[in-house]
């Protein structure tokens, strides 16, 4: 069964504005209202998570990212409060996580 509530097993928490549509200004106003946080985890399921990997990355959801079941993002932010934006440092595939665990 697919959750859409798997952020909810990694931090104990849970926001409206993972579940889709979402609004993903708001989802970062939360997190910075409610955590006091350096780094952060994210868990969702398509198109949601690559929508907001592109909305942080560009500002909006125009830019197409294959994001495979499994698959795994990094972003990197210096101010991720006060910018609103990321900076997409990688993408795997859960082909190539096997590879490299190799």
């Amino acid at each position: 069964m697919r959750s859409p509530f798997l952020g909810v097993f990694l931090t104990n928490a849970f926001s409206d504005n993972l579940i889709p549509p979402g609004n993903f200004e708001n989802l970062i106003s939360e997190i910075h209202e409610k955590y006091n946080v350096t780094n952060l985890a994210l868990v969702g399921h398509e198109p949601m998570l690559s929508s907001l990997i592109s909305w942080l990355a560009t500002g909006n959801t125009d830019m197409r990212i294959i994001l495979k079941k499994g698959g795994v993002a990094c972003l990197l932010a210096d101010n991720l409060y006060q910018d609103g934006r990321a900076t997409l440092e990688w993408l795997l595939t859960p082909a190539l996580m096997v590879e490299l665990s190799k």
